[in-house]
């Protein structure tokens, strides 16, 4: 996360959010909602929520994903970051594949 929003305020707080979006079958379909909930409950996703940069600042966030079970195939999954009170997607939403072998 970099801050290079315009001042003020000097520091601003950003929001971090992973979700699961999508699964892919190993045959390449993808999986009806039902199924993709079910899959996606079997990933365990670890990570700051939010983190404070004064302006010009940047951090490198990490992402912890654990599979306790899912079934083989791709996850797809969305990290957005936000500024706090906002809902404008700062540097708009990066995907993160997840292959479950």
């Amino acid at each position: 996360v970099l801050n290079i929003l315009e001042p003020p305020p000097p520091e601003r707080t950003f929001v971090i959010e992973v979700n699961c979006s999508k699964f892919i079958y190993t045959d390449g379909n993808a999986a009806d909602d039902t199924i993709r909930d079910e899959e996606c409950e079997k990933i365990k996703i670890v990570y700051l929520p939010d983190i404070t940069l004064k302006t010009n600042a940047n951090q490198i966030m990490s992402i912890s994903i654990r599979n306790t079970g899912a079934l083989r195939g791709t996850f797809i999954l969305d990290a957005k970051v936000t500024t706090a009170g906002l809902t404008q997607v700062y540097g708009g939403i990066q995907k993160i594949y997840l292959k479950s072998l």
